[in-house]
């Protein structure tokens, strides 16, 4: 497969989702704010890493048919 990608989409989607966690602790003293903030990061995180899973497969389609396929 293709480590360089991987590697460079790991840490995108693992910093996002440690923003989720990290926003109503930073904004403590908005608790309001720190929660819309984090569900934000969160959705931006998912459809993020939907979007680079789908460019994955889309630059390997070849391998992924092969594996899924036989």
């Amino acid at each position: 497969m293709a480590p360089q990608e991987i590697a460079a989409t790991v840490p995108i989607l693992a910093a996002l989702l440690f923003l989720r966690v990290m926003m109503p602790m930073l904004l403590g003293f908005l608790p309001l704010l720190g929660i819309v903030l984090g569900h934000v990061a969160v959705g931006y995180a998912l459809f993020t890493g939907a979007h680079l899973v789908g460019l994955y497969f889309r630059r390997h389609w070849a391998e992924l048919e092969a594996l899924y396929l036989g």
